[in-house]
């Protein structure tokens, strides 16, 4: 297995080469190359299973590269790619090409490595599992957490899937986007335990994940229509 860096600084890109190399068995070879052009002439040489690639370069630009590299008939790397909070339309614009995710500069090593290590891992999700397993099993741990703070790429990490990829899931299963999803369980849940018990409504909210009830009573009126003292007296006589 091969992994192609890319990136205009030199200096930068050797260190971080010379860091990844020991992390990986599976691994056989990291090249470098120094802007698009040369990235792309080292691709089409060895055909490299993962490449990281900034965005801005000279001579021919990471999104370039990204265009290039689609267009190669039985190719299919996976690319991380490489970009500064300045640069968030370029990066908007490499995620519609497919890419596998991306990294914020300055370079987290340890997130790299982490991102280089789901990409090589048996089991990555397109690979081994469909759709509706992937949602069944990150929808019961969310149900089963909803008083932990869940973020969507602590959950991808936890499973091992593509942050982006999993965000579109959640959306194409649910029609919310993830943060929206975990509110609807939450109040779901709430609603449950409003009918079922006696609990005080600020400890319902904290036994949810919400340090603020009034946030929670604001969001669960959003949702439902009216607040959760009148959802419950609406309800008593369900119990």
């Amino acid at each position: 297995m091969t992994l192609l860096l890319v990136d205009d600084d030199r200096i930068s890109i050797d260190i971080l080469a010379e860091y990844i190399r020991p992390h990986f068995n599976r691994i056989d070879e990291v090249l470098c190359a120094y802007d698009g052009q040369e990235a792309y002439d080292i691709i089409l040489s060895v055909k490299p299973n993962i490449i990281v690639t900034d965005i801005k370069m000279p001579n021919m630009s990471g999104i370039a590269l990204i265009k290039k590299i689609r267009s190669i008939e039985h190719y299919l790397p996976k690319i991380i790619i490489i970009s500064s909070y300045s640069d968030f339309e370029y990066a908007r614009e490499a995620l519609k090409l497919n890419v596998f995710d991306y990294i914020v500069k300055p370079i987290d090593q340890e997130e790299l490595i982490e991102k280089i290590n789901i990409c090589i891992e048996p089991g990555v999700y397109e690979e081994v599992e469909n759709n509706e397993d992937i949602f069944d099993k990150v929808q019961k741990y969310l149900s089963d957490n909803l008083s932990d703070s869940l973020k969507l790429l602590d959950i991808s990490n936890r499973f091992h899937y593509n942050s982006s990829y999993l965000g579109r899931l959640i959306k194409e299963k649910t029609g919310h986007y993830f943060n929206d999803y975990v509110l609807k369980l939450r109040v779901i849940k709430a609603q449950s335990l409003l009918i079922q018990t006696n609990h005080l409504i600020h400890k319902i909210s904290g036994d949810l994940g919400f340090k603020d009830p009034e946030y929670f009573t604001k969001k669960f009126k959003k949702i439902t229509g009216v607040t959760p003292s009148e959802f419950r007296n609406q309800n008593q006589h369900i119990k």
